[in-house]
């Protein structure tokens, strides 16, 4: 097949260049055709560049915003890790003006919103690995991996996110609106349906139709679940790769 080329081109790839792309884990491309890049400015562990957004007008290639995002935003306010993995994007209004940005701090265990220009973390248990379900087999290799909040879907409609640690047998979400609100300091109500999931569960998306797949990494296997229905382990269907 076609060899695999850098985007938007090689000069965005330079080592040390905080200018360019150091470390990208997810995109999300918008309604208004623009591609979101989450780059979170590490390599491996280290810090090499503070973690940054970057958008690109997809009919031309060519960078139209970038916004910093502040380290105390970008880490835990206690352990000061930190490693921003997942933007989901939801924007509204014909030119897709008003937009809001939520990321997932995988590490460090946190929710960082950009919202009208504003930006700020929330923490909560919500966001956390379980360690009693950190240690994976997956095709008879075994490891621990204490991973937190990853896998993050916006209602097509409702103004819902659901979310989820990778380590966790949970599924999550909170009203956008009360996600929205948090930066005024109103408390973000959680809703949490425990043991759900068959097993740790990677990255998530939804479909136009409120269908939400998520990938199921040590059953090695996607699954997915109709939103419109109550969430339990008989609504979930599950393709297995044999």
């Amino acid at each position: 097949g076609p060899l695999l080329r850098p985007y938007p081109n090689w000069k965005w790839t330079k080592r040390g260049d905080c200018n360019g792309i150091t470390s990208v884990y997810r995109v999300a491309i918008d309604p208004c055709n623009r591609l979101w890049v989450l780059d979170n400015g590490k390599i491996g562990q280290k810090v090499v560049c503070s973690a940054q957004l970057l958008v690109f007008d997809l009919s031309t290639d060519k960078l139209i915003k970038r916004i910093k995002i502040p380290d105390h935003l970008a880490q835990n306010s206690e352990t000061k890790v930190g490693k921003l993995i997942t933007p989901i994007v939801e924007t509204h209004g014909l030119h897709c003006t008003d937009v809001t940005v939520y990321m997932a701090d995988v590490t460090g265990y946190g929710l960082v919103i950009y919202d009208r220009g504003q930006m700020w973390r929330l923490e909560s248990k919500e966001f956390r690995a379980d360690p009693a379900v950190s240690n994976y087999t997956i095709m008879g290799e075994s490891f621990t991996l204490e991973d937190g909040l990853l896998g993050m879907a916006k209602h097509p409609v409702l103004p819902i996110l659901y979310f989820r640690p990778m380590s966790s047998h949970n599924m999550h979400s909170a009203s956008t609106t009360d996600l929205k609100r948090s930066r005024y300091g109103f408390k973000v109500r959680y809703r949490t349906i425990r043991d759900v999931i068959p097993s740790q569960a990677a990255a998530m998306a939804i479909s136009s139709g409120g269908i939400l797949f998520f990938g199921l990494p040590t059953e090695v296997s996607l699954a997915c679940w109709n939103t419109c229905k109550p969430l339990d382990k008989n609504s979930l269907v599950s393709l297995t790769c044999k």
